[in-house]
Parts: structure tokens; sequence; C-alpha cells
């Protein structure tokens, strides 16, 4: 008795009856399928929020299989050298169609990778340059203007190191990111932690102290303002607004005051010590009820 199979999309489902010559003279039989129109009998016509829709007309009964789920569909049968020669000439396609799609990515690899070096702020090398010093947020338009981006793991950085060639630090994107089989990059787990130890690296080390205890009344100390950095707050725009004394110890004053004094000069500050605090290895003397002049 000659042995029979069924295509590989086919194996699985019921076989009924037996075997036959169709009307072509090939050997096929009856497999009872599932529905190729419905959804376990029921002819939806959308879904919405997860759940399936029938159609209004019958019930949603669905008229190809009358709600059962399932067909009789007559399918052909090959004989062990038939199956073999259908196995062979799939293997081929299968292997033809994932050679074209190595061949693609190859051709496609190069370019994508420069254009994400490009999108991403480093040259056709793949070295960026590093905006270490601390005043990236008064000059952020300077930056941007030469060509730099942002964002949050590798902070300020661009392609060339131009104009910012004395407060910059040139680093590889292999340092941080990992290419893929597509040409593009992923970030590694620590590369956020490792920029940041590069640009504290590159900075001096501070000798900021805390001045006074909390409480205490500050009166007209000389000082320096270093910085102002606006940001949105629950009750609006605010500023942070750092100072540093006459030894170098940095005072911080979260307030939305107009400050009418220009970073980089001398002024006299008196307020009120709030908290004493440390960030990135530098202490700060938090001050409230400030008067500038």
């Amino acid at each position: 008795m000659t042995e029979y199979f069924v295509a590989d999309s086919y194996k699985g489902f019921e076989l009924i009856g037996e075997p036959y010559l169709n009307k072509a003279g090939k050997m096929v039989t009856i497999a009872r399928c599932k529905c190729d129109r419905c959804i376990k009998g029921i002819f939806v016509t959308r879904i919405e929020n997860g759940q399936p829709v029938p159609h209004p007309a019958y019930g949603g009964v669905c008229l190809k299989c009358g709600g059962k789920g399932y067909i009789q569909k007559e399918i052909r049968l090959y004989t062990k050298a038939e199956y073999d020669t259908m196995q062979r000439n799939n293997e081929r396609t299968r292997q033809r169609k994932a050679e074209a799609a190595e061949a693609k990515r190859l051709a496609e690899f190069d370019t994508k990778k420069a254009k994400w070096l490009s999108d991403n702020g480093f040259n056709a090398e793949g070295n960026t340059y590093l905006y270490i010093k601390e005043d990236s947020y008064q000059i952020k338009d300077e930056l941007k203007a030469a060509g730099y981006k942002y964002n949050p793991m590798l902070k300020w950085h661009g392609p060339t190191a131009g104009e910012f060639e004395d407060a910059t630090e040139a680093h590889n994107v292999e340092e941080f990111y990992e290419l893929t089989a597509w040409g593009t990059y992923v970030p590694y787990a620590d590369a956020k932690s490792k920029v940041e130890s590069i640009i504290r690296a590159s900075r001096p080390v501070s000798t900021s102290e805390w001045i006074g205890s909390v409480g205490d009344r500050l009166k007209n100390i000389p000082v320096t303002l270093v910085g102002i950095y606006p940001f949105e707050g629950k009750y609006g725009m605010s500023q942070i607004v750092k100072f540093n004394d006459e030894s170098g110890n940095q005072i911080i004053w979260f307030t939305s005051v107009d400050i009418q004094v220009e970073v980089g000069e001398c002024c006299f500050l008196s307020g009120t010590i709030k908290k004493l605090s440390e960030y990135k290895g530098v202490k700060n003397t938090i001050v409230t009820r400030c008067k500038v002049k």
C-alpha cells in the first residue's frame, strides 16, 4: 500500500475518507480544517476593546461553515518521492530568501550606520566631542548652533570640537554603544554612568565646604554669581542660582526672583541657611529668603 503525505501546513488536520484521484489526476483527500472566514463559527466585523464584534446579519453566524468553525477541504496528497522533492524545493526557497535578506542587510548596513552616527552627534569615524564644562546650560544656544546635540546619556556633544576645543573631550562611539547587525547602535547598560565619570574626572576636585549651620543668617557676604539655571516647577518657572564665596564654597538659592546681577559678577548676599547638602561630591549650602546687592 502506497504511503501518502500532506504538506506541512496541513499536518495535524483530521483526514476524512479514503484518498482518491481528482479531475486533474492528482491524489487528494478531504481534511477537516479551521474555517478561514470566522472565529469559532462567528463572523467578526471588527475588534473593540480586545473583544470581537459579530456581524449583525444572521446573528453573526458564519455562512461559510454554518457556525461550526471548521470546513471540509480537498487537499493534495504526495508520495514519499513527491514529498521529499517538495521539502527540498521549500528548503532551497528558504535559503534564497535568507540569502536575499542578508544581501539587503549588508547593502544597507553602511548607509544605516553612517546615518545613525550623523543623526546622533558623531562624525564619520565614530568620534564625538563631549562638552565637559559646567556652563553648558548658559551656552546651549551656541552649542546647538555649532551642531552639538543633547541627550540624557551623553549630555551636550558634537561631531567636531570647533570653537569649544578647550571645553570638550573626544570619545569613540564604541565606548558607549554596541553596534547591531543592522547598522544601528544600542547603549551599554553602564554607558550613562561612564559618561558621568568622564565629566566628573575632567573637572577640578571641589573644595567647597558648608557655611554655618541650618537656621543661621548670612549677612552681606561677598560672593560671585556662578550660574542661573531655569526650570519648570510645580508652581511655575523657577531657577537655581549658584554662588561661590571667596573661599570657593558653593551656595545655592532656589528662587523665582529676577536676579539683577550678571554671571561672573561679584555681589553681596544675605539669606538664611535652609539645608546643607552634597551632590556629586560637592558640598552645597542651600539658602532661602535672600537679598542680593
